[in-house]
C-alpha cells in the first residue's frame, strides 16, 4: 500500500512538472495512460511526440477547412450570380407586363 502511495505521489509530482512546462493535462493524461513507464526522461520525450502529433494534425484540419472555406465562398459567389440573373429576368418580365 506504501508503495501505491509513493507511485501515485510521483506520478502527480510528475504531472505538475509537466503542466508547469506547458503540457496540456490531456496530452499528459494520454501518456500515463499508455506507458508503464514513468520515467520523466521517457516521459517527457513521449510527451513532446505527442504534442507534435498533435499539432501536425491541427495543421491538417487547418489547411481542410481552408479548403472547405474557399469552396463554399465559390458557391456562395456563383449563387450570388444566379441570384442576380433570376432577378434581371424577374425585373426585365415585370416591366413587359407592365407594358401591356
Amino acid at each position: 500500500m506504501r508503495n501505491l502511495v509513493h507511485r501515485t505521489y510521483d506520478i502527480e509530482s510528475i504531472k505538475n512538472e509537466f503542466l508547469n512546462i506547458g503540457f496540456s493535462e490531456e496530452a499528459i493524461d494520454f501518456v500515463f495512460l499508455h506507458n508503464e513507464n514513468y520515467n520523466y526522461e521517457v516521459l517527457k520525450e513521449k510527451l513532446i511526440n505527442v504534442e507534435k502529433n498533435l499539432q501536425k494534425d491541427i495543421s491538417s484540419l487547418d489547411i481542410k477547412i481552408d479548403n472547405v472555406e474557399k469552396t463554399y465562398q465559390k458557391d456562395i459567389s456563383s449563387l450570388d450570380i444566379k441570384i442576380d440573373n433570376v432577378e434581371k429576368n424577374l425585373n426585365t418580365k415585370i416591366d413587359m407586363l407592365k407594358r401591356i
